[in-house]
């Protein structure tokens, strides 16, 4: 009896043994085979958010497009349903209202700043010049002259610096005007209706694809934008520089010359930058409804950005025909030379790469393929 219960016992023992040894085998290839999904991973997406220590995709929150189901992470704020993917990543913040309200904050400061640069030398130049006309010595008209001159050295820096065109990119070399005037405009209320636009596609934009994102669309859009008016206006027949606000100032100089066709329009605003916004957030959010001029009742956000785009091409083709929709029917004045002071060419350039934007990042999510879209979510570096 004692040595069948040992070799009972022994028994018992091989077979725990052998099966010890078989999940320590187990265990030893589902290790290697985590580490292999971990090298694909960093391989499909070598960002910082990846390998950083202490970050993971599987902390970030995700957009589920296409099924509609719970978003994954701390925020669950909204969903996006799209056919053309599964899901976007968010920014990988967690806090990525914050991450909304301090980027639109810091371009609306610096836009201000830069409006209240243009306001300041031009009250200065107008002061000037009123104090010129009741000077009574020479001293007082000499210290006049002075904020005078000094006002239009300032407003030429202004032009040249926030203002693009091709004479200023291709002749003189200013090739960052393309991106300073998308954060420059040339009075209060165009900074005002740019500004609405902004907050408006801006703020949920962002809290999708995040302020790195963001700040690039806004940018290369607004440097599109402005390639794009300023190649409009030489094949419109600009091609002579237009004179500076020194040469404009003189007694002898004829205004009427500036509304020539055959001098450039420098342009400026970031209506560019904020049609891209648009393009963008109107495949992002294509069942959103938006309200838009001459149209009483709310539409889908992709028709709307479309008849804006439509608009702006017939601004470029039939500029008349727009100003008569525009102006209620009202005939411009048989005598009065066009000048266009609405960058049409500027607003179908960035619908157009907003549009884009969004097409690739969305293309993107699309390619993942499901099995590492669920790796890249429980995977932890």
């Amino acid at each position: 009896e004692v040595l069948k219960g040992t070799n009972f016992v022994n028994s018992a023992n091989f077979d725990l043994h052998r099966k010890i040894h078989d999940l320590t085998e187990r265990v030893e290839e589902l290790e290697e085979e985590n580490e292999q999904l971990k090298e694909k991973i960093r391989s499909y997406n070598p960002s910082k958010y990846a390998t950083r220590p202490g970050s993971s995709y599987a902390n970030s929150s995700h957009l589920s497009l296409m099924t509609g189901l719970k978003r994954n992470g701390p925020l669950n704020l909204f969903y996006i349903h799209h056919p053309l993917t599964n899901e976007i990543p968010l920014n990988h913040k967690t806090n990525t209202h914050v991450d909304a309200w301090v980027t639109l904050t810091a371009l609306t400061v610096i836009q201000g700043a830069i409006l209240a640069l243009w306001i300041g030398c031009t009250l200065a130049f107008s002061d000037g010049v009123a104090e010129l006309e009741h000077v009574k010595t020479e001293e007082e008209k000499e210290e006049a002259l002075k904020c005078v001159y000094a006002a239009v050295d300032d407003i030429v820096f202004m032009e040249e610096n926030f203002m693009t065109s091709n004479s200023s990119v291709l002749q003189h070399g200013r090739y960052w005007t393309l991106l300073t005037a998308c954060f420059s405009h040339s009075n209060v209320a165009h900074f005002v209706g740019n500004l609405v636009a902004m907050w408006l596609f801006g703020f949920k934009l962002l809290r999708v694809i995040g302020p790195y994102r963001f700040m690039l669309l806004y940018s290369v859009g607004g440097i599109f934008a402005s390639v794009c008016q300023n190649v409009f206006t030489t094949w419109e027949g600009g091609v002579e520089e237009m004179p500076s606000f020194r040469e404009r100032c003189k007694p002898d100089f004829d205004e009427s010359v500036i509304k020539s066709p055959k001098y450039e329009k420098p342009c400026l605003g970031s209506s560019g930058s904020v049609l891209a916004m648009a393009g963008a957030a109107s495949l992002f959010f294509p069942r959103d409804m938006v309200i838009v001029r001459f149209v009483p009742f709310p539409i889908p956000f992709p028709l709307a950005a479309g008849l804006y785009f439509a608009s702006d091409l017939v601004g470029i083709t039939h500029p008349d025909f727009l100003y008569k929709i525009m102006n209620w029917g009202q005939e411009r004045a048989d005598h009065e030379e066009y000048s266009p002071t609405v960058g049409h060419a500027a607003h179908v350039g960035g619908i157009v790469f907003g549009a884009l934007f969004s097409l690739v990042l969305l293309w993107r999510r699309k390619k993942m393929p499901p099995a590492l879209q669920q790796t890249l979510q429980q995977t932890k570096k």
